[in-house]
């Protein structure tokens, strides 16, 4: 059997074992070409320009930083809300079938 065809009969048989063999895939190749892929030398970096660039954008933005960190917050307790739904429903189905199985509550 040739590479392409055990290939293409592995990635019908074990579709996320292929997925994760091109994750794999992608992540060597850059590596092996981080060098033509880097936009900027991580060494030669400013840092003294690099930390008034990014403070003079947190004074001008401090506003809209609340903004958006209220915004986050809400976020982040809908999704914990409804994350945690499904459970604790399915809890209180089963005390509410169990106490109408002890006769606690009318059918």
């Amino acid at each position: 059997m040739t590479p392409g065809k055990t290939l293409l009969r592995f990635s019908r048989q074990q579709p996320l074992g292929a997925v994760g063999g091109l994750f794999i895939l992608c992540m060597v190749l850059a590596a092996l070409f981080a060098e033509l892929l880097a936009t900027y030398d991580p060494i030669r970096t400013d840092a003294e320009h690099t930390l008034k660039i990014t403070l003079d954008a947190a004074e001008e933005g401090n506003l809209r930083l609340a903004a958006s960190r209220g915004i986050t917050a809400i976020i982040q307790a809908t999704a914990a809300a409804v994350g945690a739904a499904p459970p604790i429903i399915r809890r209180a189905e089963a005390i509410l079938g169990a106490a109408r199985r002890l006769g606690l509550l009318p059918s």
